[in-house]
């Protein structure tokens, strides 16, 4: 199924473990370490979320591993992903987060366990060298970057919204959002390489287009994993 189309859209299925549903037989450590390490998936975040401010509100319960915002493809709401080092630092993070506000907004956080972070490797590791260390598979996994854009006008279009960020690198993917009801408008673009999409968020961010200053973050898209772009 992987690839396939539903209603029209194409899905992308992949394997998962079900720490909820154990095995009647114990888990060989091998299996265990392959699950990935125990953290929370934070959904609800505000758009004016950082990867530092998430950090700084899930640093309290233990050391991290990774804490990163991105976007949920289906709702284009932002979202953010948290591995911890040890399982009870994620579980009081899950019992103690969730429901609280962040932002004033009600956050709904989860337990996930993440794969590319095997359980017993690296370990010491924290939340810098996690990000300057992450293998290349990891990325693949957590998709391309690219970024999102605030602030648009809502007189934006798909078109001149490429055109402003194309001159950057190579674009997978460009497109203008969602309309939030304000007059303005959101939008995000994928790129083939880092290096570009680093280039648009340290260049566009706080310029003006069409008279509306917008704001550039960086978002990573597992949609557009670069395996399915190589094929």
């Amino acid at each position: 199924m992987n690839g396939k189309k539903i209603d029209g859209h194409q899905i992308t299925v992949k394997e998962y473990r079900f720490p909820e549903f154990p095995p009647t037989d114990p888990l060989s450590p091998e299996v265990y370490a392959s699950l990935g390490r125990l953290g929370c998936v934070v959904f609800g975040l505000p758009s004016g979320t950082t990867n530092e401010s998430l950090r700084r509100a899930f640093s309290p319960f233990g050391k991290l591993v990774r804490a990163i915002i991105a976007i949920n493809p289906p709702t284009n709401q932002y979202l953010g992903t948290v591995v911890f080092e040890d399982e009870p630092s994620a579980r009081e993070a899950v019992k103690r987060m969730n429901g609280k506000k962040i932002d004033g907004h009600q956050i709904i956080v989860k337990e996930y366990r993440f794969p590319e972070f095997p359980v017993g490797s690296n370990p010491g590791l924290d939340y810098q060298k996690a990000s300057a260390s992450a293998s290349d598979s990891a990325s693949d996994d957590m998709g391309p970057l690219g970024c999102v854009v605030d602030g648009l006008g809502s007189g934006a279009t798909d078109e001149s919204f490429t055109r402003a960020f194309s001159q950057f690198g190579d674009v997978i993917h460009a497109k203008i959002a969602r309309d939030f009801g304000c007059g303005k408008k959101i939008g995000m673009v994928v790129y083939e390489d880092e290096r570009s999409a680093r280039e648009a968020v340290e260049r566009m961010n706080g310029k003006e287009i069409d008279g509306y200053r917008i704001t550039v973050k960086e978002s990573r898209y597992p949609q557009f994993r670069r395996r399915a772009v190589a094929e």
